[in-house]
């Protein structure tokens, strides 16, 4: 890559730090991606060898890997989104950043909501055993995603499927 200081943000650099490095990019981790990798988000796009990149291209860049670093909890080097009209000057670790961001890709600082109720029908579809006699009970319920990408946005991304029993 020829970023450096003082040079100009050339297309493949640009590029490279969106969707085109190999192991840590923003596209692999926050847009489809594959295997362990993607959140299923919208991918950052790549600009023509020898076009412009622009200040908001650059700043979705930036905040797409906040976003990342904050959904982790991952440490990444603080600073603020190019604007339109300003100068655009070199922003410092970015491949650090997107290294850090790849490394934690399977980490979720928080716990989103809990969905309690479901639609379907759970029964029990076995015998049961009867005083101090070993009791077994079979149940099943399906969780169904809209396709296999859906499943692993959803795992990628933290997501969780926890079966809790209660005795009635």
């Amino acid at each position: 890559m020829t970023y450096t200081t003082g040079s100009l943000i050339e297309a493949t650099d640009y590029n490279g730090f969106a969707a085109n490095t190999s192991n840590a990019n923003v596209n692999d981790i926050w847009a489809t991606g594959s295997g362990d990798k993607g959140y299923g988000q919208t991918a950052l796009s790549t600009v023509a060898v020898g076009g412009t990149v622009t200040a908001t291209q650059w700043a979705s860049l930036v905040n797409n890997i906040a976003s990342m670093a904050s959904h982790q909890g991952s440490t990444i080097t603080s600073r603020t989104a190019p604007v339109a009209g300003n100068v655009i000057s070199v922003l410092a670790n970015v491949n650090t950043d997107l290294t850090t961001v790849t490394n934690n890709r399977g980490n979720a600082a928080a716990v989103g909501t809990e969905i309690v109720s479901f639609t379907g029908t759970t029964s029990k579809t076995g015998a049961t055993g009867s005083g101090t006699s070993p009791w077994t009970i079979t149940f099943t319920h399906t969780v169904t995603w809209a396709d296999a990408n859906a499943v692993r946005y959803f795992f990628n991304a933290g997501g969780r499927v926890r079966v809790r029993f209660q005795k009635q």
